[in-house]
């Protein structure tokens, strides 16, 4: 649609920008993803969600989840844009030392407090996006295999999270003919419908 799209990691201070409601994105993420991996009832606790984010930022999850890897960026007729995140199909690991914690503080206060760990654990990194003079931050939970693995750890990237807004929709295209760009050329262009396939930590770009 002719806007400039800027995908981008986060800071600190992104996650604690208020989401709507007085609700920072961090208690929002966290709740989002405890009620997608089946532990619904625990995020209804504004205490056990911001110790578990005290927690998750102790142990670097924050940092972890906070520089997307970008798999494409594709507009359809309609204006939608869908993001490819490229991620973890299984992200239980990043997750196990928090859960631990938090059982044991708990228990504490409530003696045979369990806090279960789900045998797998879904959630995606969150991008940053800027379109059209507004910002807000997406992320999911179903992940899609990826058939990719990260060649320096053997299990990275190896799922693809699709996330997406509805932006505006595309120009029409002009009748007349256009010149072909040298090969050269083609490198520094990024078309519509399939803006950029490599993996990124910020891009920018037409929609």
């Amino acid at each position: 649609g002719g806007k400039d799209i800027t995908l981008s990691s986060l800071t600190s201070a992104d996650w604690f920008t208020d989401v709507g409601g007085g609700i920072t994105l961090a208690q929002k993420w966290f709740s989002d993803a405890l009620t997608a991996n089946g532990l619904g009832s625990y995020a209804s606790s504004n205490f056990i969600v911001n110790e578990f984010y005290t927690l998750f930022s102790d142990n670097g999850g924050l940092q972890r989840f906070s520089d997307p890897n970008i798999s494409y960026v594709n507009q359809n007729a309609t204006g939608h844009i869908s993001i490819g995140l490229a991620g973890h199909l299984d992200a239980r690991v990043a997750f196990e030392d928090t859960f631990d914690q938090l059982e044991q503080m708990i228990a504490l206060l409530s003696p045979g407090f369990q806090l279960p760990l789900p045998p797998s654990i879904r959630a995606s990194e969150i991008v940053k996006v800027e379109y059209n003079g507004k910002t807000e931050y997406l992320y999911g939970f179903v992940p899609t295999p990826s058939g990719l693995v990260n060649l320096e750890d053997g299990t990275s990237h190896n799922a693809t999270y699709q996330v997406g807004f509805l932006g505006a929709p595309p120009e029409p295209s002009s009748s007349e003919p256009q010149d072909v760009p040298e090969s050269s050329t083609l490198l520094g262009l990024i078309v519509v419908g399939g803006l950029f396939t490599a993996g990124g930590k910020l891009r920018k770009s037409h929609c």
